[in-house]
């Protein structure tokens, strides 16, 4: 299913102006059959495309991009891409090559003379000189897949130089995570991201970690998680009104985004953010109080693809 949002537009008269149909994924974790996508001019994924990032799951998620029928397609990795590493570019795009992908970097979309959906990779001297020119005829979406999970994919400790890489002539964000407080109330989870019913034995690691099997049937591996939880103190933070919310109690959710993120947008934003990562708010989007259209593409639980017109 599908979720319209409808018409946004870079400014206020769109007399004259163009328009790309933007379509928006996230988080599919390889579970692409019997999603209805809509046609349009750019498909943007901004994540969690597999559940390790293993060869065979890229391999997957290219051939499932190469099937789309959108001129122009765009991703950038989630935490869940830990097979793939943020040092390599390169590597990323040699085994994905039916899509652009960004890391700390743009691209410009636009129509040709004969209408044709193009985009081409923008530097960000490029993306500044557009800025000071008020130029207008592209669209330029960023992409950066940072994110707060230590150990898994993409991680960065501090992210804030990283947003604050954003140049202000984007208008189409695209990270993985949501900022802090919008849109990014996950069940059953605390403050940390760890699951508040986590129980038993942790999972096994990836076959393709070749981890040796003694390794696995150590009980020292279990005696160290069992040691971890004691550690922890039994408190459910979302029992306690929640300072972002108002004092809103939101039981049994918490939220999990990124405050660095949240910082650096307080002060300048696009026209609109997309992201994913938290699975229940997946299909919704809100429109702030300065215009910023924000969505939540996740669709591992909603199963919801939104897209929108852009005029501009």
């Amino acid at each position: 299913m599908s979720v319209a949002i409808g018409r946004i537009s870079r400014c206020s008269d769109t007399s004259g102006s163009r328009s790309l149909r933007i379509v928006c994924l996230s988080d599919t974790h390889n579970r692409t059959e019997g999603l209805a996508i809509p046609s349009g001019d750019v498909l943007v994924h901004t994540g969690d495309f597999s559940n390790y990032g293993n060869p065979a799951e890229v391999a997957s998620f290219n051939e499932f991009i190469r099937s789309q029928p959108h001129a122009v397609t765009i991703f950038i990795c989630g935490n869940h891409e830990r097979g793939l590493s943020p040092a390599n570019v390169a590597d990323i795009k040699e085994r994905i090559p039916n899509a652009l992908y960004l890391q700390d970097d743009a691209v410009l979309v636009s129509r040709n003379a004969d209408g044709q959906c193009v985009a081409h990779l923008s530097t960000l001297e490029e993306l500044a000189a557009r800025c000071a020119t008020a130029e207008s005829d592209a669209v330029a979406i960023y992409g950066a897949p940072w994110c707060n999970l230590e150990f898994q994919g993409f991680y960065l400790s501090s992210r804030a130089e990283k947003w604050g890489l954003i140049p202000r002539s984007t208008d189409i964000l695209l990270t993985h995570m949501p900022e802090w407080g919008t849109l990014d109330l996950a069940s059953g989870v605390d403050s940390e991201g760890y699951s508040l019913e986590r129980t038993g034995a942790p999972p096994p690691p990836p076959t393709e970690w070749n981890v040796p099997a003694p390794v696995l049937s150590d009980n020292r591996r279990l005696n160290m998680m069992d040691a971890i939880r004691a550690r922890r103190v039994v408190v459910d933070p979302t029992a306690e009104p929640c300072a972002t919310c108002g004092g809103t109690v939101h039981q049994n959710r918490s939220h999990w985004g990124c405050r660095e993120l949240r910082d650096a947008l307080s002060v300048w934003r696009p026209r609109v953010h997309v992201f994913g990562h938290v699975h229940e708010c997946g299909g919704q989007f809100v429109e702030k109080a300065d215009g910023c259209f924000q969505i939540n593409a996740a669709v591992a639980e909603n199963r919801l693809v939104p897209f929108f017109d852009y005029y501009y």
